[in-house]
């Protein structure tokens, strides 16, 4: 069943999952981070670290507010690491705001962990395993079952307080929902996977924070009140890393050795060294997270840094009267508690060495000295990695050195192979790359360029405005007299590297090609005027002559006409 989503939206590439999660159970495909379900123990690491907010857990949130709609009667089952989870000077004003949502029964999930530490001293009594080793948090129970299974042998085999608070719960109010509330995710896992599970829902403390935030219920003015039953005691420390043996032995001497553990990388750490550590007997009290469950990753809400959740739930403990503190009631002493754990785990295929090398190879890793392990990837080592990759974990493409180095390979062909001119300049126009091209263009040498300032070698752009509006100038066309060049320029600022990228191409042959035609154009359009104006001239002088000679022909016609008429008698 899915309990954690990521977001591919949010994705980022950065590993960082991977990197945290102590059993690799997140894979990654197309450049996005996805946990693979049969692998997750549901310690919730990776919902904490992540930067980008990319992980969501499923929520039982809606259903249960549906519930509560609906005037169905919930009974709630409260984790006790819930003083500190929530700001207020008395843990118990939690109990008055669950009320206030709508839960009809609040009880402590400390009732059914004494009915558990019962049970764990029982098996330290009489037990014959070599080791016991706690199965109150559920984590540790998967990371058995997934990763371990040889040594499922020495698992308690113990239901949790929650599972044990919800048979009680379940025989008190037969008709009510059944809701818990706690610092962890994996007991969504376990209400899911756990075969006769008593719970309808599972919400975390944040969830709750959530929820309280969204009806605007502030728990600091809000009065105490008191929990529906109040039998448990010493139960309360369960959420304290050393709590549970605290709760489960009363005396000093002791014929095995009993220590706690928490935190899964040194959980791992003594599961694997356990038979060669210790040769006697032992109980143990095993936790995943840090300090135990008050650091769960459904607490990350809590106005309280780690010290002061401890001394939260002391503080609340010492402060519970005495008469409240009563031992386990014998009236649920027939609950069956017992447990099975069953072997889950995955045989992930591994590949040969050859297979292993020719993976490296592919990343560029083609001798020893090339397998950096610098972890960037989320495995310590590169032949962890390979092997992932074989394995549909990790992708070739996660190697970041592998990628970089490609990359500034590729960035640095383009840049040298480019016929467009490249200059590169910090703030301060102080030139630091000065790519062949350029060197062909101004017929400057690169060596000699570096380190010295554009606003000398480029005197006449106009510096001003390029450091005012540079990402506007685009193919802009200026004369440089010093090179008596022309040049069209694109000028980009890189805002977070402060770098100022000059894109110079040379038009100085085409600039003056098409001074050459215009010239020539003007010349044409010169001479052909003045052939114009010369024929005008000749045309009016031989307007001119035609005049003179018509006006002659005329007074000599005349005449002759005057001749003729008289010799007519006219």
């Amino acid at each position: 069943m899915d309990i954690i989503n990521f977001s591919k939206a949010n994705c980022k590439n950065c590993y960082k999952c991977v990197r945290s999660c102590q059993i690799k159970s997140i894979k990654v495909k197309d450049g996005q981070a996805q946990i693979d379900n049969d692998l997750c123990i549901g310690c919730g690491t990776c919902l904490t670290i992540c930067p980008q907010n990319a992980k969501s857990i499923i929520s039982d949130l809606p259903y249960i507010q549906s519930l509560i709609h609906n005037n169905a009667k919930v009974a709630v089952s409260l984790a006790p690491s819930f003083p500190s989870a929530f700001a207020g000077d008395d843990p118990l004003k939690v109990i008055t705001a669950l009320k206030l949502l709508g839960f009809s029964i609040v009880e402590e999930t400390s009732i059914g962990a004494e009915l558990v530490s019962d049970e764990y001293y029982k098996l330290y009594r009489d037990s014959e395993a070599k080791h016991i080793i706690t199965t109150s948090c559920p984590t540790i129970n998967y990371l058995f079952e997934t990763y371990y299974p040889e040594k499922l042998k020495y698992l308690a085999p113990v239901v949790s307080p929650m599972i044990t608070h919800g048979k009680i719960l379940r025989r008190k109010y037969p008709d009510h929902k059944l809701v818990f509330i706690g610092p962890c995710i994996s007991k969504k896992f376990e209400a899911s996977k756990t075969e006769g599970t008593h719970y309808d829902g599972v919400i975390t403390f944040d969830e709750l924070n959530h929820w309280l935030e969204y009806r605007g219920m502030d728990i600091t003015k809000l009065e105490p009140s008191d929990p529906d039953s109040s039998d448990c005691g010493n139960a309360r420390f369960y959420p304290l890393a050393g709590g549970v043996i605290k709760s489960t032995f009363k005396e000093e001497s002791h014929d095995r050795k009993i220590f706690k553990v928490d935190g899964l990388s040194d959980a791992i750490d003594l599961i694997e060294s356990l038979e060669q550590d210790y040769d006697h007997k032992t109980w143990i009290e095993m936790n995943a997270c840090h300090e135990g469950c008050i650091n769960g990753p459904g607490n990350t809400l809590s106005p309280y840094g780690k010290s002061r959740r401890s001394d939260k739930v002391k503080d609340y403990i010492e402060n519970m009267p005495q008469s409240e503190i009563t031992p386990s009631p014998a009236k649920f002493a027939d609950l069956n508690l017992s447990r099975n754990f069953q072997d889950r785990s995955i045989k992930l295929p591994l590949p040969s060495e050859a297979e292993i090398k020719e993976i490296l190879m592919d990343i560029g890793k083609h001798t020893r000295e090339d397998e950096l392990n610098c972890g960037t990837c989320g495995y310590d080592t590169c032949r962890e990695k390979a092997v992932a990759v074989f394995q549909g974990m990790a992708e070739k493409e996660m190697c970041l050195p592998f990628m970089r180095s490609k990359g500034e390979t590729l960035s640095n062909l383009i840049i040298s192979s480019t016929p467009n001119g490249i200059l590169v300049t910090d703030k301060f126009f102080n030139i630091i790359e000065f790519n062949p091209s350029a060197e062909k263009i101004f017929e400057r040498r690169a060596r000699d360029m570096v380190f010295s300032s554009a606003l000398v070698f480029l005197k006449d752009l106009d510096f001003d405005r390029i450091k005012s509006y540079p990402n506007t100038i685009k193919d802009e066309v200026i004369y440089l007299a010093d090179f008596d060049l022309y040049i069209k320029y694109t000028i980009l600022y890189m805002v977070d590297q402060e770098l100022y990228i000059f894109i110079v191409n040379d038009i100085t042959k085409q600039t003056k090609g098409k001074e050459r035609i215009r010239q020539m154009r003007d010349n044409a359009l010169g001479m052909a005027q003045e052939v114009i104006d010369k024929q005008m001239r000749v045309a009016q002088e031989i307007a001119s002559l035609l005049g003179e000679t018509t006006a002659e022909t005329k007074v000599t016609l005349t005449q002759l006409k005057k001749l003729v008429q008289r010799e007519n008698g006219d």
